[in-house]
């Protein structure tokens, strides 16, 4: 089981639209979580499919293609760890900004697609949705013989693609990404619009 996974270089706002590091989670958005090391972001395609795929050619190929054809403008991850209770978890936080909202929507079914498959075969899947966030589309994957598991969230808001997850010992991994989904959408949404 696995969280999705990036990291990168700078990202300054661009003209007309938020800063891919301002849509990353803040201090207190994720229940029993805090940001860990620096954040990592680029501003070109290529540069955030080479960072997201750490060395896999082949991936970062088809990666490379969707970021283009879905009209990537910058990108943006930060690593979370699992504080008090949930001590020895880990996170993640990703912001992308597109050209336009259907790049956005766009980008999301491939990134969910490619998450989900990431979990491997024997992987058990559930999905879930999030009440009062329209297209969010979450899923908690388990190993089978290991303890806990782990939970993806991926949604828009505007033209912004954001994904939250955890892996945790926890029975309910997808408490905290949805808190935090929720949270992240009231703060960014007016700005990716």
């Amino acid at each position: 089981m696995s969280l999705a996974c990036f990291v990168g270089v700078a990202s300054p706002a661009f003209a007309g639209g938020p800063s891919a590091t301002s849509l990353l989670l803040r201090s207190g958005e994720m229940p029993g979580f805090a940001a860990s090391g620096k954040s990592r972001s680029a501003t070109s395609a290529a540069g955030f499919a080479a960072e997201s795929d750490a060395g896999d050619p082949s991936a970062e190929k088809k990666d490379l293609a969707a970021f283009q054809s879905d009209g990537f403008v910058a990108g943006a991850a930060q690593q979370e760890v699992g504080t008090g209770a949930n001590k020895g978890a880990a996170g993640l936080s990703i912001g992308i900004v597109l050209k336009s909202a259907s790049g956005a929507k766009r980008l999301l079914g491939y990134q969910l697609s490619g998450a989900v498959a990431a979990q491997g075969s024997g992987a058990k899947i559930q999905r879930f949705a999030v009440p009062g966030l329209a297209g969010a589309q979450g899923f908690t994957a388990t190993a089978k013989g290991q303890p806990g598991a782990a939970a993806n969230l991926f949604f828009t808001a505007g033209r912004c693609l954001l994904l939250v997850g955890d892996a945790t010992t926890s029975a309910h991994p997808n408490h905290p990404v949805t808190t935090a989904a929720k949270a992240l959408y009231r703060r960014v949404r007016s700005s990716c619009s």
